[in-house]
């Protein structure tokens, strides 16, 4: 899994009852993998990918739709798992 630089910034409320985050990491995360794994079709249909990027598609495979036939296949889970 990649790890992702983030950087929080807090502000407190108007009557300063507590700190407020200006986002959520796990979104931040979400995205980040969602935006490399749209990266990896990319790269598949391009007929472009690496070993490496295989292998990353594959560290990155719980993350893949059930429904995402392309980005299974290339990361060599079976079809009906």
């Amino acid at each position: 899994m990649q790890y992702v630089n983030v950087t929080v910034k807090s502000y407190r409320s108007r009557n300063n009852e507590g700190l407020l985050c200006r986002f959520d990491c796990k979104f931040v995360m979400k995205t980040k993998i969602k935006n490399r794994l749209e990266y990896l079709r990319r790269e598949i249909n391009a007929e472009r990918i690496s070993y490496g990027e295989i292998l990353e598609l594959q560290s990155l495979s719980e993350y893949i739709e059930q429904d995402d036939v392309l980005l299974r296949e290339w990361a060599g889970i079976p079809e009906f798992s």
